[in-house]
């Protein structure tokens, strides 16, 4: 693990993230003892702790989505029809107003901000490996809860080497 990474995250209390290093000892631990309550345990793990690391790198999408919409409403203000400017000002401002206080936001913590976006790369990385190492044993399968299938999607979504992982969809 990187040291520059290194950190908890968010949260407070029972959600208080884990060091990448103790999140690694509790995968270890699931990899010990390959199981359906084992997989289940790294899933419950890694929903945690991205959601202590508050899925950070989603405001500046955010961000340029409003500016977006504030650049739409200022030129359909401009050179769109005169009944549409009412709307078109409204969306102008509305939006400018979204896109400055997200700005204010997430310009002063872009560094706490890259560390947590990075550790929650790091933390899917971890969990795929965790996963697939706790595949090899071939243990039975049950069906996944919603929330397990959604932390599945997600490890999917975000991380190619987890293609293997839809077997545990299809259980």
């Amino acid at each position: 693990m990187k040291p520059e990474i290194e950190g908890r995250g968010g949260g407070f209390g029972k959600y208080q993230g884990l060091t990448l290093a103790e999140t690694q000892a509790l995968f270890d631990t699931c990899i010990a003892d390959p199981s359906m309550r084992s997989i289940s345990a790294v899933l419950r793990v890694t929903r945690e702790q991205l959601d202590a690391r508050g899925q950070l790198g989603t405001y500046p999408i955010f961000a340029w989505i409003a500016a977006f919409a504030a650049l739409a409403g200022g030129v359909a203000r401009q050179f769109g029809p005169a009944a549409i400017e009412p709307v078109a000002t409204k969306t102008f401002l509305g939006a400018g107003v979204v896109f400055l206080l997200l700005v204010a936001t997430t310009l002063p913590t872009r560094k706490v901000r890259r560390m947590n976006v990075a550790q929650e790369r790091e933390i899917r990385e971890m969990a795929v490996h965790a996963l697939l190492t706790i595949l090899e044993a071939k243990p039975a399968l049950k069906p996944l809860t919603v929330e397990q299938e959604t932390t599945i999607k997600i490890l999917l979504r975000k991380n190619p080497a987890a293609a293997r992982l839809r077997v545990l969809l299809e259980a």
